[in-house]
């Protein structure tokens, strides 16, 4: 059989245990070097598409999406993309019909990787303002201690 019975949430956390690099917590489940091994581009390669690793596909070619990006797919729609370049795990749990649209794993997570940037660099944004507050606002009590000791 093809199907895995488990929640969304254990396919995110298969996915993070791939992102630390098989390590939970302080504990190794994986072997040493292994998620590299499933990254490493196999032997043969299928002529077009997604690269194989082992037992992962890999996203190396795919527009807007970070070298090093790899996933599994499952059955009826179901990934686990895995993206280190961003520190990210994209879950999807689906049920795709069979003969029906083709759900674009690339496209979508081209598109998670953009709104995870974008937020990025709206944060950077706010903590450049936020720091520029600051800092005049340092400013300006300096200069307020400043006049009162001329003052004196």
């Amino acid at each position: 059989s093809s199907q895995v019975w488990a929640t969304g949430r254990d396919l995110a956390r298969i996915g993070q245990l791939y992102l630390q690099d098989g390590v939970w917590g302080n504990e190794r489940l994986l072997p040493e070097d292994w998620v590299q091994f499933v990254r490493t581009p196999a032997p043969a390669q299928p002529a077009s598409g997604a690269g194989y690793g082992a037992q992962f596909w890999l996203m190396n070619n795919t527009a807007g999406v970070p070298e090093g990006t790899f996933y599994a797919a499952g059955n009826r729609g179901q990934y686990i993309v895995v993206i280190p370049a961003v520190t990210a795990v994209v879950m999807r749990q689906a049920f795709d019909v069979i003969g029906g649209a083709q759900f674009d794993i690339n496209r979508f997570t081209a598109d998670v990787v953009t709104a995870l940037n974008a937020a990025d660099a709206a944060r950077a944004t706010e903590r450049a303002a936020a720091d520029a507050v600051s800092a005049a606002e340092a400013a300006a009590a300096e200069e307020r201690g400043r006049r009162k000791l001329i003052q004196r």
